[in-house]
């Protein structure tokens, strides 16, 4: 096997980034809303309970919930600026990414580095919305992505087979 991929540097790869990241943070997500829904719960249940008992509840929940919010907020900011600036020195230098599949090796290469991954490195891979992840570990964050429309079918289909006989699907 021996596919390449030239991937043009572009607004894309920031959509790709954003949805890596919500993939990623969906369980902060969920709860910091059940966080957000049940401060409100307790809230109305203190104004609809005179004795004021969920008080502390309602102010915590609240709390905790709108600091989840502003966690998820600043580290996406964070992450989001790499492929910012990516994008950007592209721009300015005109290149592209290059992943090169091999029998025995992965090769990611950018106009900053080039990084080579042996297949025992990745520990399994999953397709999402025709973007097939390859991770390393178990974090989205720190997998590779392959769009399904970069490949011709008959690579798409050497490439699945490949994956089915080397990696476990991730479920």
């Amino acid at each position: 096997m021996n596919i390449e991929i030239k991937r043009k540097i572009t607004d894309e790869l920031l959509k790709s980034y954003k949805m890596i990241f919500d993939l990623q943070m969906k369980n902060a997500y969920r709860w910091a809303i059940i966080l957000s829904i049940a401060g409100v719960f307790f809230m109305l249940w203190g104004i609809y309970d005179k004795d004021n008992s969920a008080v502390s509840l309602d102010s915590f929940s609240i709390f905790v919930s709108v600091y989840l919010f502003y966690n998820i907020y600043k580290t996406r900011k964070a992450y989001l600026s790499i492929p910012k600036k990516l994008i950007e020195n592209s721009t300015e230098n005109n290149n592209e990414i290059t992943i090169t599949i091999l029998d025995d090796l992965f090769t990611y290469e950018t106009f900053e580095r080039k990084l080579h991954y042996k297949w025992s490195a990745f520990s399994n891979y999953k397709l999402v919305k025709d973007i097939l992840f390859l991770f390393i570990g178990d974090n989205y964050l720190s997998a590779f992505t392959v769009h399904e429309n970069e490949l011709t079918k008959q690579e798409l289909l050497e490439f699945y087979n490949f994956l089915a006989k080397n990696l476990s699907e991730k479920k």
